[in-house]
Formats: structure tokens, C-alpha cells, sequence
């Protein structure tokens, strides 16, 4: 599995940024004047020197964090303090939906069908900081 299909995608990397989502990631993308890609996110100016062939400074690149699934799965509330909702995720054909549901009622808080699990993740983690239902406070704080 290519590892952009393992990461959130970058126009959600930098989303989250824009939201204040500060919570560690093992990888991140980078936008270096002639170079773009992912890279560790501990190292990342010597990784992008060894992944481009050439070295910038820490000043010359953007860096957003690229969380995988399992750090999404850290930062999406196990038990939500906005009601009783049992987390779920459906994978088929058409891609990977994830959501809440109400337990013994009939409310989702749901997103649509995307490409890759961790797509879908972090849109919905997005959906559940735009609406107000956990805080950028929160999830920096979980990991």
C-alpha cells in the first residue's frame, strides 16, 4: 500500500493545521521551493534532503502533519461526551465511510464515502470540530 493511501490527504493536513491541530504525527508533508512529498515528520529536513537531493532550510519548507489511522483513531472520541453514539466504519466498494450512531435511536453523525480509511477519518474529525462537538483543545491533548 502506497503510503498516500495510508496518511490523510494533503488539503486535510492543512485543514487541520488551520484548525490549530498540534497533536504529533509520524509523517507530514512537505512543500519545499522545487520538492513536494511526505516525509518523518521527526527528521524532516534531512529526510527531504535524502528523498530530493537537495537541502533546504527549515524556513524554506511548509510542513503539515500527515496522521495515519491510527493517530486518528486516538484523536475521534471512544465515548462521546455529546450523547450515547457508538462509533462505526463501513468499507465496501464505493470506499470507506465512517460515523457515529445513536445507540436505541435513529441521529448519525456520519461523512460520505472517501477513497481511504484515513480519509475518512479525518473528515469526520473535521466534521466533529467545525460543528463544535470536540474541541482542538481535546484532541492535542490525546496524543
Amino acid at each position: 500500500m502506497k503510503l498516500e493511501d495510508q496518511v490523510i490527504t494533503k488539503e486535510q493536513a492543512i485543514h487541520l493545521t488551520n484548525l490549530g491541530i498540534t497533536a504529533p504525527a509520524y509523517f507530514c508533508y512537505f512543500q519545499a521551493p522545487s520538492h513536494a512529498g511526505i516525509c518523518w515528520s521527526e527528521i524532516p529536513i534531512r529526510h527531504i534532503a535524502i528523498l530530493s537531493g537537495a537541502f533546504y532550510d527549515i524556513e524554506d519548507v511548509d510542513l503539515y502533519l500527515a496522521y495515519n489511522v491510527a493517530e486518528l483513531g486516538h484523536m475521534l472520541p471512544i465515548d462521546p461526551s455529546w450523547g450515547r453514539y457508538s462509533y462505526y466504519h463501513r468499507y465496501n466498494c464505493k470506499g470507506h465511510s465512517v460515523g457515529y450512531s445513536e445507540i436505541a435511536g435513529s441521529n448519525h453523525i456520519e461523512i460520505g464515502w472517501l477513497k481511504t480509511e484515513a480519509e475518512a477519518r479525518s473528515a469526520l474529525l473535521i466534521k466533529l470540530i467545525e460543528e463544535g462537538l470536540i474541541s482542538v483543545e481535546e484532541i492535542n491533548k490525546l496524543i
